[in-house]
């Protein structure tokens, strides 16, 4: 709920979610006419809000640190990368 308040007065909107697994904040609130049927950003939509803020929040996070994710490359050597931010679907 912190976090919501601080990038709220950074002008994001910003909003939290609590449930048997945890807490969630996500940022932004869109229409599917922003997204394609993948769930990705519509290919008209580069320059959309969704797409600053993609900018802005490039990678997932957990208790305001980013995440990084083990897995290996085509050599099969270890390799390091950070979560990517993602977008969430809100029912209705």
């Amino acid at each position: 709920e912190e976090a919501v308040r601080t990038l709220r007065k950074d002008g994001v909107d910003a909003f939290f979610l609590h449930d048997q697994a945890g807490s969630t904040v996500t940022v932004g609130l869109f229409s599917q006419k922003d997204l394609d049927g993948a769930q990705s950003l519509s290919p008209g939509a580069r320059t959309s809000p969704l797409s600053e803020l993609q900018r802005k929040f490039p990678n997932g996070m957990v208790n305001g640190a980013g995440v990084k994710e083990r897995s290996v490359d085509a050599q099969g050597r270890p390799v390091e990368v950070m979560r990517p931010s993602f977008i969430v679907r809100v029912p209705s």
